[in-house]
This record gives C-alpha cells, structure tokens and sequence, in this order.
C-alpha cells in the first residue's frame, strides 16, 4: 500500500501542470513547437519545389534552429542558471545547437534503423504473418524512437543533471516516436483525401509539390505532437538544473 500510494503520489506530481497554472506554460511550449515547425518545415516545402527536393536533405539545418528558437523563448524563462549560460545569446546558441544536431541524430536513425531491424526481425514478421504497412508503422516508430533518444541524449545533457537528462530522453522518446509516426500517417490521409487515390511519394531523390506538402504536413503535425507530449512535464525540466545550482551555493554560503 505504501509504494501504491508513493507512486500515486509521484503521477499527481508529474501531471500537477494539467491542473494548475503550469497549464499555461505546458500551452506556450506547445504554441513555440508548432510555430517553430511551421515556419521551419514551410520554408523546406517550398525549397522543395525549387530545388526538386534535394533541399529536405538539410532539414535538419533548417526546422532544427527553427523549433529549438522558438522552445528557448519558453524554457529560458524557468531555468535560472542555464549551464554555460554567461548571457542570453549564448543560451541560446547551446540549446538551438544541440537540437540541430539532435535532429540530425534523428534523420540518420530514421534511414537506418528500419533497414537494421528489417534484416534482424525478418524471419519473426513472416511467422506473424505482418502485413507490409505494418511492418512499415513498426520499423518507422522503432527509427523514430530510437532517433528521439539519441536527441534527447545530446540536447539533454545541456541541462547538466542526471534526472533532468533521463527525463528529456523519456519524453523526447516517446515525443519523437509518437509524433513523427502519427505525423507521416496523417500526411498520407491528407494526400489521399487531396488526390483521390492513394498518394506515393516520388521514387528517387527527386520530389514534386505533392510531395513537398506531403512532407510538411508530417513535419508540422509530428512537431505538434512532440510539444504536447513533452510540454506536459516542461514546468519540472528547468527546476532541477537551477536547483542543483542553488544548493551548491547554499552550501558553500553556509559556514557550517
């Protein structure tokens, strides 16, 4: 009973900002994410269509800067010592770095782990008897994941604390894994509704404005999903690093 209530106890904690006035802070993360995405992945959907696609390559260098500005105009307003923060531009710089190389993580996972755990997991799909497109949806949220791991890895360790890291990881996990997927499949709903019949994309490397709306409807609808995920828990992220802080230098003040 006592660990039933302690863990009671520690879900009312983490979920207190859909209760109280963290609400409005969990909103303004969410409202940065998806103005981020839109501006980010507008600008790659119509580059796409001037440059036949080959700009989606650096996306990454583009919706990356794009979303983690807009996130840092949130975050930086709970987080009272940012580490290696000596002025506000450098804050910025740090945070809008990592996430640019996070999202980079992010892409390289995507291309790799399906075809990874396709030649691993074959002999286990044919035994299930797995469907094509559920073999897609498995091994894209599987990439998507794992990709949003590695980007809370690297875009974490800016927060310099452990538990602050480890949370980061979790929710940009399940932010990356769940938005990205859930992202693509709507893109493909919207494109069929559009078109009629059932949209592919371009095969190859050269793209057409279907699939430049294709992708921008997945990247901003993914990017608004990783906010409301990991904008529930964004009012706790800033308050340990500056804890951590705090409490060091209490401790030094104190003579005892």
């Amino acid at each position: 009973m006592l660990e039933l209530s302690m863990v009671n106890g520690t879900m009312v904690h983490w979920l207190s900002p859909l209760r109280s006035r963290d609400r409005a802070n969990w909103i303004r993360w969410v409202k940065a994410n998806l103005i981020g995405g839109i501006l980010g992945w507008i600008f790659i959907a119509v580059s796409m269509i001037t440059t036949l696609g080959f700009s989606l390559f650096a996306c990454w260098l583009i919706v990356g800067p794009c979303v983690a500005g807009a996130q840092y105009i949130v975050i930086s307003e709970h987080i009272n010592n940012f580490p290696l923060k000596k002025s506000a531009s450098m804050g910025a710089g740090i945070w809008i770095m990592s996430a640019t190389l996070g999202m980079l993580g992010v892409l390289i996972c995507y291309y790799e782990i399906p075809g990874l755990l396709f030649h691993k997991m074959a002999k286990l799909y044919i035994e299930l008897g797995l469907s094509k497109e559920t073999i897609t949806f498995i091994d894209t949220s599987l990439g998507f994941a794992s990709g949003g791991l590695l980007y809370g890895a690297i875009q974490g360790m800016t927060l310099r604390n452990p538990r602050a890291l480890a949370m980061w990881c979790a929710l940009s996990t399940l932010g990356w894994g769940i938005g990205a997927t859930l992202g693509t499949q709507t893109a493909q709903i919207v494109m069929n509704l559009l078109r009629g019949e059932q949209f592919q994309l371009a095969a190859g490397y050269v793209l057409g404005p279907f699939d430049a709306l294709y992708f921008a409807c997945a990247g901003i609808t993914g990017t608004f999903i990783f906010g409301l995920i990991t904008g529930v828990f964004i009012s706790h992220l800033p308050s340990q690093p500056a804890y951590t802080q705090d409490k060091s230098q209490t401790a030094r003040n104190d003579p005892a």
